[in-house]
C-alpha cells in the first residue's frame, strides 16, 4: 500500500511539472508577425501569450490590413503554449503557407504566410533583421527620404550593395526554411539566366531573339506586360521591338511606357524598380500609368559591348509585387540581352555585305555572259549584210542558227532571273512526264550533236501522272540536260534521261553522264545562287532554279558525282492524289537514242 501510495505521488508531481513547464514555455515562447510585403511593410506584430489573432481587413480584427485583397476576416492565428497553428476563415484568396495553399496548419519559425497582397514572416520575438534582409533591405515608400539622384519609390541596383562579408555569414545564421527559399529562387534565377544566355548566343534573328526573351522573363518574374524597345541607330529614337502581355486580351491595348522611367534608365544607364508607380509623385499622373492602372514596374537597360543599344520593361498593377531579386535578375537579362542584339545586328549586317559581294560577283558574271550573246549577234548582224550584199544564202542559213541559239539563251536567262527573284505557287496540273522529258530532249538534239555525242531515253511506260507545273518540271530539265552535255568531252560522250515509279507517292528524274565529273569540293556548292565553274559562258542560275522549282513542287533533287567517270542527278517528286493509274503505254521512241 505504501508503494502504491508512494508511486501516486510521483505521478501527481510529475504531471504538476508537466503543467508547469507547459504554462512557462507559454510565457517565455513568444512570436511575432513582420510584414515583408504589402501595407505596413516592415511593421512587427507581437503575439504574446495564449491567444487568438484574427487578421483581416476589417478594422474590428485583431490585425487589419488596408488592402482589397484581403477579406474582411482572412485568417486566424492560434497560439497555444508552445504551438502555433493558422486557419483559414473561408477567405476569397485563400492562404498560402510557403507558397502552398492550406486550409489550416501548424506553424514554425520562419514561414511565410501570403494572404493576397500580404506577406508575413514568422519569427521569436525581439529578433533583428537577418543578413538577407540587410542584404535586399526594403524598398522606400513614396513618402519616405530619398538622395536627390533617386526619384522617390525607386529603388536603384548598385554594386555596392553586394558586400562580400555579409555574404559569407548568411548560411550561418539563417535557419532551414530561409535557406532553401534562398537557394531555391537563386536556382530558379540562374535556371533564367542560363537559358537566356543559350538564346543569346544561338539565335542570330531579332525578332526570334527578343520574343524568346521576353518568354524567358515571364517565366521567372511575376510581370503583366513586357516590352523590348531598340534605338534605331538611324533615329536615335527607341522602338517597340517585341511585347508580351500576361492576358492575351491585352494585345487589343495601346502600348504606352512611361517616358520618365525610360528617360531616367537611359540617362542613368541604371536599371529601376517603381515599387508603386501610383502613389509617385513623379510617375502618379503619367498617362501610361493611370491607363494601364500601373502599380509596380521594372525596367533595364540593354547594354552592348560599347553603348546601350535599347531597353526592357516589365509591370504589373499590383503594388510591392517586384523585390531587388527581380531587378537583379532583369539587370542581368538586359546585359545578355544587349550583347545578344549586336551580336545580331552584326550577323544580319554581314549577311546584308555578303549578300552585295555576291550580287556584285553575280552582276560582274552576268555582264560578260550577255555581252558574249550580244558580241555574237552583233558579229551574226554583220554576215548577214554581207551575205545580202554577196547574195549568198548558204552563210545566212549558218548565221541564223547563231542567232537562234543567242535568243535562247537571252530567253533562258530571262526566265531564270523571273523563276528565282520571286515566290510562286506551281501551276499544277494531270503532268506526263514521258512526254515533257522527250520535249526537253529533242530540244537538246542540235546541241548534243555539236559534242559528237548521244542523247538516250529510258522512259518507264507504267509511270503514273502526278500533280506538277509541266512548264517548271520542262525548265529544270532543260538546265540539267544542258549542264549534262556541257560536261561532256568535245571528242563525244552519253546523257541519259530515265524515269523510274518509287512505289504509288513518289517518281524519279534522272539526268546521267559520263564527262569530267565534279569534284566533291564544288558538288556541295552547285546548287548556290550564281555559282558557276563556266566563267563567263555560265550564269550560276540554272541549278538554283531547278533546286527552287522541284522544292515548290514539295520535291527534292540529289547530286551524285565521281570525278572522270560522269555526274547523276535525280529529281524525286511526290505523285498526285489524283493521278491515274498510269500513262498510256509508251510508244517506240520512249526507248532509244535521240
Amino acid at each position: 500500500m505504501g508503494q502504491q501510495a508512494f508511486c501516486w505521488t510521483v505521478a501527481k508531481v510529475c504531471e504538476a511539472v508537466v503543467k508547469i513547464r507547459k504554462l512557462w514555455v507559454s510565457l517565455m515562447t513568444t512570436y511575432e508577425l513582420l510584414v515583408v510585403k504589402g501595407p505596413g511593410k516592415g511593421q512587427v506584430y507581437p503575439l504574446e501569450g495564449d491567444e487568438e489573432v484574427i487578421i483581416g481587413r476589417d478594422q474590428s480584427c485583431d490585425l487589419s490590413f488596408d488592402d482589397r485583397t484581403l477579406s474582411r476576416q482572412h485568417v486566424k492565428i492560434v497560439k497555444d503554449g508552445d504551438s502555433l497553428t493558422v486557419e483559414d476563415l473561408d477567405s476569397v484568396n485563400g492562404l498560402l503557407l510557403n507558397g502552398m495553399r492550406e486550409s489550416s496548419a501548424e506553424l514554425k519559425v520562419d514561414d511565410r504566410l501570403t494572404l493576397g497582397n500580404i506577406e508575413l514572416l514568422v519569427r521569436p520575438a525581439g529578433e533583428k533583421a537577418s543578413p538577407l534582409e540587410r542584404l535586399a533591405p526594403p524598398i522606400p515608400s513614396a513618402d519616405e527620404p530619398t538622395l536627390l539622384h533617386q526619384p522617390p519609390g525607386q529603388r536603384l541596383v548598385t554594386s555596392e550593395e553586394s558586400e562580400p562579408d555579409s555574404i559569407m555569414s548568411i548560411t550561418q545564421s539563417l535557419s532551414s526554411s530561409m535557406l532553401m527559399d534562398l537557394l531555391g529562387r537563386s536556382h530558379q534565377s540562374l535556371g533564367a539566366m542560363y537559358r537566356v544566355t543559350r538564346i543569346a548566343s544561338s539565335i542570330f534573328d531579332l525578332d526570334v531573339l527578343l520574343n524568346k526573351i521576353l518568354d524567358e522573363t515571364f517565366a521567372s518574374i511575376r510581370a503583366e506586360r513586357g516590352f523590348i524597345l531598340l534605338i534605331d541607330p538611324n533615329s536615335d529614337q527607341l522602338e517597340i521591338k517585341a511585347s508580351r502581355w500576361q492576358n492575351i486580351e491585352g494585345l487589343d491595348h495601346n502600348i504606352s511606357i512611361s517616358q520618365n522611367i525610360i528617360s531616367h534608365v537611359l540617362d542613368k544607364k541604371e536599371s529601376v524598380l517603381i515599387a508603386d508607380a501610383m502613389a509617385d509623385s513623379k510617375f502618379g499622373l503619367a498617362e501610361s500609368v493611370v491607363l494601364h492602372n500601373i502599380r509596380s514596374a521594372m525596367c533595364a537597360p540593354l547594354r552592348g559591348r560599347t553603348r546601350i543599344v535599347g531597353i526592357i520593361h516589365a509591370d504589373t498593377t499590383g503594388a510591392d509585387e517586384f523585390n531587388q531579386e527581380d531587378l537583379m535578375l532583369l539587370d542581368a537579362i538586359g546585359n545578355a540581352a544587349g550583347t545578344a542584339v549586336e551580336n545580331a545586328q552584326l550577323y544580319k549586317d554581314k549577311i546584308q555585305n555578303e549578300r552585295l559581294a555576291a550580287m556584285g560577283q553575280a552582276i560582274s558574271g552576268l555582264s560578260h555572259y550577255i555581252k558574249n550573246i550580244v558580241a555574237a549577234m552583233d558579229t551574226s548582224h554583220a554576215m548577214i549584210e554581207k551575205a545580202l550584199v554577196a547574195e549568198d544564202l548558204s552563210i545566212i542559213d549558218r548565221v541564223w542558227q547563231i542567232l537562234r541559239r543567242s535568243n535562247q539563251r537571252i530567253s533562258n536567262l530571262v526566265l531564270d532571273m523571273l523563276a528565282y527573284s520571286k515566290e510562286r505557287k506551281p501551276d499544277t496540273q494531270p503532268c506526263p512526264l514521258n512526254d515533257v522529258c522527250k520535249e526537253a530532249a529533242e530540244l537538246c538534239h542540235d546541241r548534243i550533236k555539236t559534242k559528237h555525242g548521244k542523247l538516250h531515253l529510258d522512259l518507264d511506260p507504267k509511270l503514273p501522272k502526278i500533280q506538277a507545273d509541266p512548264q517548271g518540271i520542262h525548265r529544270c530539265l532543260l538546265n540539267l540536260l544542258t549542264n549534262a552535255i556541257d560536261a561532256l568531252d568535245e571528242d563525244g560522250g552519253e546523257v541519259k534521261i530515265s524515269t523510274q515509279s518509287q512505289g504509288e507517292n513518289e517518281v524519279l528524274i534522272t539526268v546521267e553522264d559520263n564527262g569530267a565529273g565534279i569534284p566533291e569540293k564544288i558538288r556541295q556548292r552547285i546548287f548556290d545562287v550564281f555559282f558557276s565553274t563556266k566563267g563567263s559562258q555560265g550564269t550560276g542560275l540554272g541549278l538554283a532554279v531547278t533546286k527552287k522549282i522541284i522544292e515548290e513542287h514539295g520535291g527534292v533533287i540529289e547530286a551524285e558525282s565521281t570525278p572522270g567517270q560522269g555526274s547523276k542527278l535525280t529529281i524525286k517528286l511526290p505523285a498526285g492524289e489524283t493521278a491515274g493509274s498510269g500513262q498510256e503505254a509508251a510508244s517506240s521512241e520512249d526507248t532509244g537514242s535521240a
